[in-house]
């Protein structure tokens, strides 16, 4: 089981409220824009946008510009300004966050007390933090949230993805401290009254932990809960999880991963955990621990390279993995550990009752029939065994980087294993038959 967080914002971007005033262009060709020098270039642009021929004039505005028109006339500047952020909110509209996010500094830079602009980049901030963390830069999501409050001090949506920065780097007292922020501006909000009441309950659950760290993961367990190793053997297990999953996958996450032992009693309280659950990944991995601590050394370390595995893929797809594959591969590192049981598979096969692709796409998440579910687990790691096999890491590194345009799973299985999906199947089924 995982749980990817997102945070549910809307952007509205802003074309200028001001009216600009145009002098009349200067009589002079203009060069073809390739072969004029950027001052040149800058100066036939203004003249467009003087005449009246605005949407020639953003077309051609662009960033690379930016040295030229800072040392432009102060009117040439605000023109400037204006397409910029023209340019910017068109962008923006397409979701083109890298190609937005300049334009719309340098409408900011180039006329800074023009409060349109000031909201537009800072929602294109918002945006462009939320990328950040969803693959996995922390660091650099809260600085982009951090400018963006500086913009606009009282926008709710950023004050949210900063808290949700800072809740899943375990910073709970900056995290909470900002939605009440936010709940006070926004008034009743069933979105910041879940974060909150998701704080409230693990500081409730995490109470009295006691707290390991290595240079990547902060583990949180309870002392009094035994298990059948020490957290020294937990530390070594996590570092081999990250440097061999990280060599599988070619990714080694850049912020601290939260690793929390529960006792089962109180992880079964957690939100959203199924109760056939044996750990979850919800943007921290949560592992409870049986009351009589007897948990095989064995199954602990499947577990935990599980559920870190679904760190590392939240991290190189944005959030955005097809969760047969999500669960195939988590499936895949941690039977390293333990013995796959092929039964479901070999039943459903007998029975003709396998899942096609697509419905492992569409259906996973909804399933709550037990058998289904375990089938669907099952169905998901032997697929993904069959990708290692047939084209190796390498082209599931692929998969999960063409995951994050979210494309369907047919466009997915043919853009990156060349390979038709009705095809892909058939040759999965006779990889199964041999299996079995």
């Amino acid at each position: 089981m995982h749980f990817v967080p997102n945070i549910p914002l809307r952007y509205s971007f802003l074309s200028s409220l001001t009216v600009l005033f145009f002098c009349s262009s200067v009589g002079q060709a203009q060069e073809t824009p390739a072969f004029q020098s950027d001052h040149t270039r800058a100066r036939n642009i203004v003249n467009l946008a003087r005449t009246n021929q605005t949407q020639e004039a953003i077309e051609q505005t662009d960033p690379s510009l930016a040295d030229t028109v800072r040392s432009m006339d102060p009117a040439s500047q605000r023109t400037f300004a204006y397409l910029f952020n023209e340019k910017g909110v068109r962008l923006a509209n397409e979701q083109k966050v890298s190609g937005a996010l300049p334009c719309l500094q340098l409408a900011v830079e180039l006329h800074p007390g023009q409060k349109v602009y000031q909201k537009n980049f800072s929602q294109m901030l918002i945006a462009a933090g939320q990328e950040r963390y969803l693959s996995g830069d922390f660091s650099g999501a809260q600085k982009n949230l951090d400018l963006a409050l500086q913009y606009d001090s009282n926008n709710v949506g950023a004050m949210i993805a900063l808290s949700d920065v800072y809740y899943y780097s375990q910073q709970m007292s900056k995290a909470k401290e900002l939605l009440l922020k936010a709940q006070k501006l926004s008034g009743d909000s069933s979105e910041i009254g879940k974060r909150l009441e998701k704080i409230t309950g693990d500081e409730r659950l995490e109470k009295g932990m006691k707290l390991a760290e290595t240079e990547i993961f902060d583990i949180k367990f309870n002392k009094e809960i035994s298990v059948s190793y020490n957290i020294y053997d937990l530390k070594q297990t996590l570092r081999k999880a990250f440097r061999e999953v990280g060599q599988n996958l070619h990714y080694y996450p850049h912020h601290t991963v939260a690793v929390i032992l529960y006792a089962e009693e109180d992880y079964r309280k957690l939100h959203e955990v199924p109760e056939w659950s044996s750990g979850a990944y919800d943007g921290k991995i949560r592992i409870p621990i049986p009351s009589n601590g007897n948990l095989e050394n064995s199954r602990f370390k499947q577990i935990i390279w599980h559920e870190y595995t679904h760190a590392v893929i939240r991290d190189i797809t944005a959030g955005n993995c097809p969760i047969w594959l999500n669960e195939g591969l988590a499936d895949y590192h941690g039977y390293l550990f333990a013995k796959f049981d092929p039964a479901p598979l070999r039943n459903a096969y007998l029975a003709g009752k396998l899942f096609t692709l697509k419905q492992l796409s569409e259906d996973f998440r909804t399933l709550t029939d037990t058998e289904k579910i375990r089938l669907a687990y099952a169905q998901s790691y032997s697929i993904v065994s069959f990708i290692i096999d047939r084209w190796g890491f390498y082209k599931l590194r692929h998969l999960l980087e063409a995951s994050e345009k979210k494309l369907p799973v047919e466009g997915l299985i043919q853009s990156e294993l060349n390979i038709r999906t009705d095809k892909f199947e058939v040759e999965w089924l006779k990889y199964l038959k041999k299996k079995l």
